[in-house]
């Protein structure tokens, strides 16, 4: 990632937008964050972090972030990056206390013009840590992860289909999608 990357940044209200398609995560599918949809450009850095009245287990966390790569005709952002949603680390601010200053007063609107180079710094060191967190917890691990419901972890899978519908496309026997960007 360039030094002069254009960084933005939300605090995310709720889950199932962003979602995961492969290996990309799909910004805007629900048609949420339709002011800052429009003005991420390719090659921009989006982070996401769960407010702390966040709903669906987001409250605190670092959810999403992804390098944008394109765009939809339907205006969806298509980016590479990471989804941990509910799932996503809370020890970020204690790692990156430069952005836990700068996010906790946000209560309107997004500062990406108020954006530090020293920030920026710790913005995309913070997209190289949370990729890193993604790896070691194979990716997106929200599904592997209800109590209850979902396929069962990884190491414990049977062969065959998973118990329940609500398997990310591709779990299942590792099939791959067809990864045409108007498709997703």
């Amino acid at each position: 990632m360039r030094s002069e990357t254009p960084i933005h940044f939300y605090k995310q209200d709720h889950d199932h937008d962003p979602v995961r398609v492969g290996r990309y995560v799909l910004f805007g599918v629900q048609d949420c964050m339709r002011l800052l949809r429009p003005v991420v450009k390719i090659g921009n850095l989006i982070v996401a972090i769960g407010g702390r009245t966040a709903k669906d287990g987001l409250a605190d966390r670092l959810t999403w972030a992804g390098i944008v790569i394109g765009r939809r005709p339907d205006g969806v952002v298509i980016c590479l990056g990471f989804l941990l949603g509910p799932y996503g680390p809370r020890t970020w601010r204690a790692r990156f206390p430069l952005i836990a200053a700068f996010i906790d007063p946000v209560t309107q609107g997004h500062r990406n013009q108020s954006i530090t180079p020293e920030l920026q710094r710790e913005f995309r060191r913070l997209f190289t840590w949370g990729k890193r967190y993604a790896a070691r917890h194979r990716g997106d691990p929200s599904p592997h992860a209800q109590a209850g419901g979902g396929c069962p972890p990884p190491r414990a899978r049977r062969q065959g289909p998973c118990p329940k519908p609500v398997c990310p496309p591709g779990s299942r026997g590792r099939r791959s999608l067809p990864l045409v960007l108007q498709d997703l």
